[in-house]
């Protein structure tokens, strides 16, 4: 019994240590696509779930509902928009970093398709 005391001690402290300690996000993460960020394969749906509620339908000087109105706000003013959002404070939007790594790009590139 006292020679598998100190096993059971050690195999003890080798699988806590083992232990990763990750968050649920790190688990379910879904793999960024960032490559060529378009407006219709992920920019419409970031404005669409975070940004229409405001932006759109002559609500706003800002409105970005359709590719156009987007388009020429972001001509204008594209840094003042990435950097608006980049940072979390813009009326509580949270952009996940795939997400703003995605602006960015598109902002930079405003490709349509």
């Amino acid at each position: 019994m006292r020679k598998i005391l100190p096993i059971l001690f050690v195999a003890f402290i080798l699988a806590i240590c083992s232990c990763k300690n990750e968050s649920e996000d790190q688990l379910t993460a879904v793999p960024c696509d960032s490559g060529t960020v378009t407006y219709s394969q992920q920019i419409k749906t970031l404005f669409d779930g975070k940004c229409i509620s405001c932006h759109s339908g002559g609500a706003n000087v800002c409105e970005l509902d359709t590719y156009a109105n987007a388009k020429q706000y972001v001509d204008q003013f594209g840094e003042l928009l990435y950097n608006m959002v980049a940072n979390n404070t813009h009326q509580g939007v949270n952009l996940t970093p795939c997400e703003k790594v995605q602006l960015q790009k598109w902002v930079a590139n405003p490709i349509q398709q």
